[in-house]
């Protein structure tokens, strides 16, 4: 994984752009991983538009029986069930539509920037103010998805909580990477004006 900042950007306002290259396992790994937390979100019910009573004890749609990963995804937002059930009445779904969002357009850029280079070892992806950020959080929910998923890996041994231990870390990797050429685009910006 390579990032670079580019002079100036599309658009009037010529602002510098981000471009990051990855590799091929990288932009699979990425995917999967983006699936992985779309496919979470997508279980989640919508709540009753006319806000209809939901279970306290557990909050507006989601059980024990849901994955943990679902729970880290989507806090009660309170300690209190009571709270935490009307946090979740009317928030719940925006919140998982957001995160989606965020976890959809990572993987269109990743598709995007697989098609413009098939046959090539790297793929080049733009990534202006808007995608950046995108992709941060995108990052985000994905490192809280795979903490459950090392959680779980402990009861399968060495070998496999090493593995998901290399994804996460190579997650907050690339997202600390893009905060600090994000951190010096805005740089840039403030000394042109």
């Amino acid at each position: 994984m390579r990032l670079r900042i580019e002079g100036r950007g599309p658009g009037a306002d010529g602002r510098p752009i981000a471009v990051i290259e990855l590799e091929t396992v990288e932009l699979t790994v990425l995917e999967a991983v983006a699936a992985e937390v779309e496919g979470l979100l997508e279980s989640v019910p919508e709540p009753d538009p006319f806000g209809a009573a939901v279970p306290l004890e557990l909050g507006a749609g989601l059980d024990e029986g849901d994955d943990a990963a679902v729970h880290r995804l989507l806090p009660p937002g309170s300690g209190d069930p009571e709270s935490a059930a009307e946090f979740r009445r009317y928030a719940q779904q925006d919140i998982a539509l957001a995160q989606r969002s965020d976890s959809e357009a990572l993987r269109r850029a990743i598709i995007a920037g697989a098609t413009a280079a098939p046959m090539s070892e790297r793929s080049s992806i733009e990534l202006d103010d808007e995608s950046r950020w995108q992709w941060m959080r995108a990052l985000t929910h994905a490192r809280l998805v795979m903490s459950e998923r090392m959680a779980a890996a402990e009861d399968e041994g060495v070998e496999a909580h090493e593995s998901v231990r290399a994804v996460f870390d190579w997650l907050g990797g690339l997202q600390e990477s893009i905060v600090r050429v994000d951190d010096e685009i805005r740089r840039r910006v403030e000394e042109r004006a």
